[in-house]
């Protein structure tokens, strides 16, 4: 006779709340100043970590317009990693600083883009056919001549997330999806009264999902008021 033994020993999976969920996230991403001087630092100051290493700097400066405007569209509208990844070039409307990307599903929705980041999409396209020819017959917005001229993978971008962010918190870095949640607690934060915004933003199908981001703004009104007391208790001991 087959038994199967495991069913002897029910699996006991560790139920974690939303709250401690979103303190977890919270302490992954970037938050505050980190996020407004995150590309700067790109832009101004990782080129000098790299100076001794030619073949290193030689790359960043080749792909500078690209792997930027990667991470302003990042941080400037909160996609997701496979909706960037597919962008197509006829999918850019500058005039009302939008993109229209497929979701989860299959379905297209125009999404909103921060002013900076579709600046940094003109910077690239401006140079995007001349610095990797034959760009021109790739339909879609980022691309890579490694081994021949095609769509950048989904793996490069997110291993350039994870080194540029790596080198700005001199740590092993974040992944894409944590610079989503970092988009969705600066966004909620800035728009508190509106979560079903968020949600559209976001491309979430439930607000459920979207409500994560209630409890980390929640919790970063706990770090602001500890920063507070603390600037208090500094004051009175001078």
């Amino acid at each position: 006779i087959d038994r199967n033994v495991m069913l002897k020993f029910p699996l006991n999976k560790e139920k974690i709340s939303e709250t401690a969920r979103a303190e977890k996230i919270n302490s992954m991403i970037l938050k505050d100043e980190q996020l407004v001087k995150f590309i700067p630092f790109i832009e101004e100051e990782y080129e000098h970590l790299i100076a001794d290493n030619k073949r290193t700097l030689n790359q960043f400066k080749k792909n500078f317009e690209r792997d930027t405007a990667i991470l302003y569209l990042f941080i400037g509208s909160g996609i997701r990693l496979g909706e960037l990844a597919t962008i197509e070039i006829e999918n850019l409307d500058f005039q009302k600083n939008r993109i229209f990307v497929v979701r989860k599903g299959g379905t297209t929705e125009s999404v909103p883009v921060s002013i900076d980041a579709m600046h940094s999409i003109k910077r690239y396209l401006a140079i995007r056919n001349t610095r990797y020819p034959g760009a021109e017959y790739v339909p879609f917005l980022f691309v890579t001549d490694k081994g021949q001229i095609k769509e950048i993978s989904r793996r490069a971008i997110q291993n350039l997330v994870e080194k540029y962010t790596g080198a700005f918190l001199k740590n092993s870095g974040i992944t894409p999806h944590k610079l989503r949640h970092s988009f969705a607690l600066e966004y909620r934060k800035r728009n508190p009264g509106d979560l079903l915004l968020l949600s559209k933003q976001l491309g979430h199908t439930s607000l459920n999902t979207t409500k994560l981001y209630v409890n980390m703004s929640d919790q970063a009104g706990i770090e602001a008021m500890e920063r507070y007391s603390e600037g208090l208790k500094i004051e009175s001991e001078e």
